[in-house]
This record gives structure tokens, sequence and C-alpha cells, in this order.
């Protein structure tokens, strides 16, 4: 039994970074070549990032964080998503917001954090011509490698669910540029669930609160 669900998540591991990476590569592209302006016929593309990725994890090489998300003209009260991430966290802050700390109580812990997922929004414009509330959920895909003194000491996979809130907020007229602050809450609902890590069993399952602010520019395409 332990072979098919380490297998199972294997395989849902491996088809969401193949579709999120195709989806990314294929959003960018026709993104360079979009407009601005808005009206209610068209498809719109947004490509985002959230600095608190990228600044968490500097202290251990560059990370990676970005967001492609679609409104299609023929879905338009819909926001359609993919989503990509990697990076390494240690510290008292790496630890807090990844780790169990009961189980993982040691203080040197060097976690890498990597995934992709889909999203989910239904905007709310508020009288609002672009932006507006942003109620949404996600389904991601979470690993993360354990290591201390640069040496690895286990990993985990989760699958997530992640309902979330935000507001888009435009604060250009005539351009795409968009703060987008959100919050939400990162619920795993399957996948590893303890880990022998030096001689100790140990829970890799943590339900995560995330708050935060992506920074993003929206595409008008033809």
């Amino acid at each position: 039994m332990r072979q098919i669900s380490t297998h199972f998540t294997s395989v849902l591991r491996n088809t969401f970074i193949h579709l999120a990476g195709v989806l990314l590569c294929l959003g960018a592209m026709p993104a360079l070549k979009a407009q601005l302006a808005r009206d209610s016929c068209s498809t719109y593309i947004s490509i985002e990032t959230d600095p608190a990725f990228w600044v968490g994890t500097l202290p251990n090489g560059a990370g990676f964080d970005a967001n492609i998300d679609v409104k299609l003209k023929t879905l338009p009260n819909w926001r359609l998503g993919v989503l990509l991430y990697r990076g390494s966290w240690s510290g008292d802050f790496g630890k807090q917001l990844l780790l169990n700390e009961t189980d993982f109580f040691e203080t040197d812990w060097n976690t890498l954090w990597s995934g992709g997922g889909i999203e989910l929004q239904r905007p709310f414009k508020l009288n609002l011509k672009r932006g507006g509330l942003q109620p949404g959920l996600r389904l991601q895909w979470n690993q993360f490698i354990y290591r201390q003194n640069n040496i690895r000491k286990g990993d985990a996979n989760h699958f997530v669910l992640t309902p979330q809130i935000g507001f888009q907020w435009f604060p250009f007229k005539k351009y795409g540029l968009y703060l987008l602050p959100w919050a939400g809450i990162q619920l795993p609902i399957a996948g590893t669930d303890k880990r022998i890590i030096n001689e100790t069993n140990r829970h890799t399952r943590k339900v995560m609160p995330v708050v935060t602010v992506h920074l993003g520019w929206e595409f008008k395409l033809k």
C-alpha cells in the first residue's frame, strides 16, 4: 500500500510540474506583444511574483516565484492561473514558516521548498474599472527537502488546498502595473505524513497561513 501511495504521489507531482511549466511558457510569449487598453471583449494575461519569496530565500541563493494568470474574453468573470516556486529557507523565520517546530526542534535546518499549482479566482470589481476583490482557491503540490549542515536528511511531498482572498490594485490608469495583497491558508490534504529523520519520527504536514503582496503587470491580448 505504501508503494502504491508513493507512486501515486510521484505521478501527481510530475503532472503538476509539466502542466505548470508548459502553461508558463505558452503564457509568457504572447504577453510580450500585448497592449494595455481595457474593454469588455478582450483577453488579459498577468505575470506576477511575490517579492517576499525572493527576499526570504536570498541568504541561501537565488529563489524563484512566478504566477501566470489569464482572464479569457469567453469567461470574463473568472481568472485562471498557474504558479511555480523554488527556494531555500533557513533561520528562525524559515523554521516557523515551514516546519513543525515541536518535531524539528533543532535550530540548524535549511529547507528547500519547491512546488507548483493552479488557481481559480472570481474577481469582483466593486465599481472599479480594473482590479478589485479576488477570492479564490489554489490546488498546489509542495515538496520540502530537509538539510542540516548541507547534508540532506529527508523529504516530504504534500498536496495542498489554499483558500485565499486578495485585492488587485492598479495605481496608474494607463499602465498595467498592479499590487495584489492577499491572505490564504495552505491546508495539506494528501502526501507525506511522517518521516524518520535522525532516528526521530517527525510530522511533516503543517497548516501554513500566508499573508503577502504580489507585484505584477497585466497585458491585453489582441
